[in-house]
């Protein structure tokens, strides 16, 4: 049987790499993260680039998204 499924609703932080805000990126995540050749490393070996977006869920863990992917899924709480 076929059957219909929707996101559940959820909130999250998240903050766009510019690469220049990594303090605003360490405040965010808890953790330190470093920046190489521009690129953005956070603790769990993720990297990212400019325009990512990284996000903290709900459960605490830290990632990022590509920025048209992540305007396609949230929209910002007022």
């Amino acid at each position: 049987m076929i059957k219909t499924y929707r996101k559940k609703p959820c909130e999250v932080q998240a903050v766009e790499w510019t690469g220049t805000n990594l303090d605003e990126i360490n405040e965010l995540a808890g953790e330190e993260a470093h920046v190489y050749s521009g690129c953005l490393f956070l603790s769990n070996s993720s990297m990212c680039n400019r325009g990512e977006i990284i996000i903290k869920g709900t459960d605490g863990s830290v990632y990022s998204q590509v920025k048209s992917l992540f305007n396609l899924i949230y929209e910002e709480k007022e």
